[in-house]
């Protein structure tokens, strides 16, 4: 018997590859590839029920409800450079205007970063911010007089009243104006 054996040695399959002589460029650092990705943490359910009574030791995963939600929240937080606007409008009224408005504008406000700002321009007395936070004594119209001083989405900030993190610009309660 041989007293010297060949011995290969060969990496766990757990740690990351060797770096390569040729690293790549910047612009291939990007959180996949920096971060080790994990298991998605439940929220909800008897997963999550699981995962806190274990610990964390235990990760059933996320349902398929829960990694549709997700990916969805994933989509509403995605980065858009500038500034955005996006109208609401019908010809007919009573079609959910003023519904689709508030949850677009809930919605966004609440999942991203971004200020957001719901303007009611509604001709016929709006009623987006009554529904949403019950003030309407501030209008668009207040804003539009004083609009040469306004530099600033600071200074619209004083025109709106808010509803969670959405401000809302009330629309002008006299039709005549």
């Amino acid at each position: 018997m041989n007293e010297y054996q060949d011995v290969t040695t060969t990496r766990p399959p757990s740690y990351p590859p060797a770096p390569s002589a040729n690293p790549g460029s910047a612009a291939d650092l990007t959180d996949d590839t920096i971060v080790r990705a994990r298991a998605e943490r439940p929220t909800v359910g008897w997963r999550r029920a699981v995962f806190s009574a274990s610990g964390g030791r235990i990760n059933p995963g996320v349902s398929e409800e829960e990694a549709a939600r997700n990916v969805l929240l994933r989509r509403i937080r995605r980065h858009l450079p500038g500034a955005h606007q996006i109208a609401v409008s019908s010809l007919k009224g009573g079609v959910g205007k003023t519904t689709v408005s508030a949850v677009l504008g809930l919605t966004l406000a609440e999942h991203r970063g971004d200020r957001v700002v719901a303007l009611d321009a509604n001709p016929d007395a709006g009623t987006l911010a009554d529904r949403l936070t019950g003030e309407i004594g501030v209008t668009v119209r207040q804003m539009l007089d004083n609009i040469a001083s306004i530099d600033s989405l600071t200074a619209v900030s004083h025109y709106t009243s808010l509803a969670g993190r959405l401000q809302v610009l009330a629309s002008e309660q006299d039709p005549a104006m």
